[in-house]
């Protein structure tokens, strides 16, 4: 998984992104599968305004219809605190 720096916001670009036209419904669930931030995009550039702490990340990326399209992971580097 790629390693990301630990920073007051998340710059996301979804690779295999393809737009449908209707929005999107993305999730990031931390390592046990907690809600740590959900919402829509109609992009493939996504920013969160939050805070992650150093650990691994999966963010979901589900249908207009709520079939999970993609799933793409991330871990928040420990040494970048």
């Amino acid at each position: 998984m790629p390693l990301v720096k630990c920073a007051r916001e998340l710059h996301l670009t979804l690779n295999s992104f393809s737009a449908s036209g209707k929005p999107l419904r993305l999730e990031v669930v931390d390592a046990n599968g907690g809600n740590m931030w959900s919402g829509a995009t109609s992009s493939a550039q996504v920013s969160i305004q939050r805070k992650f702490r150093p650990g691994s990340y999966f963010v979901r990326l589900y249908t207009p219809s709520g079939d999970l399209m993609h799933e793409y992971g991330f871990t928040v580097n420990p040494q970048d605190r």
